[in-house]
């Protein structure tokens, strides 16, 4: 039995049942390749993204699991930003000398005149001046 390309269509649409098509539509529909899709990303290529939304709700400790995960799966090839994101998750849980550890690994990351390069810098200094006790750039005072 021939049926036209409309009726085909509405089997595909309908099911084989309202359809009422033959046995060889019926094989040819189930037949016929299906998309695939992805259930979910990999966790390392989601895990910057991931963490860069953590840390804008203020979700500290997630942000950190998430951005040391996105640094440690590119070794080789570090996210500056996701370093700097990581030292001031670190900074808002009073991390101080481990956040200063990753805002020394982001000023070496990045270039002077970028924002980037600006912000990690500021946070160092920020970083240096809590740990130290003094301005950047400054000596103690004499004891």
């Amino acid at each position: 039995m021939c049926r036209s390309r409309h009726q085909a269509e509405r089997v595909r649409r309908l099911g084989p049942r309202e359809g009422k098509a033959s046995r060889a539509e019926r094989q040819r529909v189930s037949t016929e390749p299906r998309v695939q899709t992805v259930d979910s990303p990999h966790p390392r290529d989601s895990a910057p993204i991931i963490g860069a939304i953590e840390y804008n709700a203020k979700a500290w400790t997630d942000a950190e699991a998430d951005l040391r995960k996105s640094i440690d799966a590119f070794p080789q090839q570090v996210d500056p930003v996701a370093v700097l994101r990581l030292s001031l998750a670190l900074d808002q849980q009073t991390k101080y000398a481990e956040a200063l550890k990753y805002a020394n690994q982001a000023v070496d990351l990045t270039k002077e005149g970028t924002t980037a390069g600006k912000a990690a810098r500021d946070e160092k200094d920020r970083l240096t001046k809590l740990s130290s006790g003094t301005a950047p750039g400054q000596n103690p005072a004499p004891k």
